[in-house]
């Protein structure tokens, strides 16, 4: 597909350009530009395809880790926000959660922005996994890729940034005190489904300092394009129902002739 023709252009942030497409372009672009040659055939193959953030209420719809690399020594999966990667909704579904309290373009464009900064880079992600503990959707002692801690890095790898300062300090004013709310979050693969690695739960816990024990935030991860680009049925019927006629909106790239650092003011 290509990038120019499938997106209508939403406008520019910092350096970034958006744009828009149809639920269906839109997963087909995400798989498409995210599978690089000599990056994407080093991807385990659950990680592999186009994701579905179900139940997310933040307006994030779509994501893809399939642009990313696998350290298999230390069974961690290192990956991050780039240019159509992730992909937001530019309304509000009809069923979206929570009755859409955080969705409407705006909104969800603020979202975006947020952990996007300015591009240099965007958020990072790494995956730990191990085997999968008891209490938790996978099946406990699993291993094989069935259960990942989830860190989030802003520019140093070796620091976990999930608190709440750190998270929306770059598109809201918060006070210092918000970092010491912190997150945890895993990634649990949904045992006896379609095809490994085709859903799991990303849970998501807050508490205070070092304690985490408020679930609030989870959603699921489910697969709607899978590994070889073609459509996961039923998820991905259900993902262009859900959506209707609502599009989505994604980072698309750098505006031409800038680099994607900070602009001098």
């Amino acid at each position: 597909l290509d990038c120019d023709t499938v997106l209508a252009p939403v406008g520019v942030h910092e350096n970034m350009t958006f744009g828009f497409s149809s639920a269906a372009k839109m997963t087909r672009l995400l798989y498409s530009a995210t599978k690089v040659e000599g990056v994407w055939e080093k991807v385990p193959h659950k990680l592999r395809g186009v994701f579905w953030m179900k139940g997310n209420g933040l307006g994030e719809e779509l994501a893809v880790m399939q642009y990313g690399s696998w350290f298999e020594a230390e069974q961690m999966y290192l990956t991050g926000l780039a240019p159509l990667s992730w992909a937001w909704a530019g309304g509000k579904p009809e069923h979206a959660p929570f009755d859409g309290a955080m969705y409407g373009f705006d909104v969800t464009l603020g979202s975006a922005f947020s952990i996007l900064g300015n591009g240099d880079p965007a958020i990072a992600f790494s995956y730990q996994f191990g085997p999968c503990p008891s209490g938790k959707f996978c099946k406990a002692g699993t291993t094989g890729l069935t259960y990942a801690d989830l860190q989030f890095h802003m520019r140093e790898l070796t620091v976990n940034n999930i608190d709440m300062k750190s998270m929306f300090e770059s598109s809201l004013p918060v006070p210092a005190w918000f970092s010491l709310f912190t997150g945890k979050y895993t990634l649990e693969e949904i045992p006896d489904t379609i095809q490994p690695g085709s859903h799991w739960r990303r849970s998501i816990t807050w508490g205070v300092g070092g304690c985490s024990c408020f679930d609030f935030g989870g959603y699921d991860l489910v697969k709607v394009i899978d590994a070889k680009g073609e459509p996961l049925q039923p998820a991905y019927d259900e993902f262009i129902k859900y959506m209707g006629d609502v599009d989505l909106f994604a980072w698309s790239g750098f505006k031409a002739g800038t680099t994607p650092h900070r602009p001098t003011r």
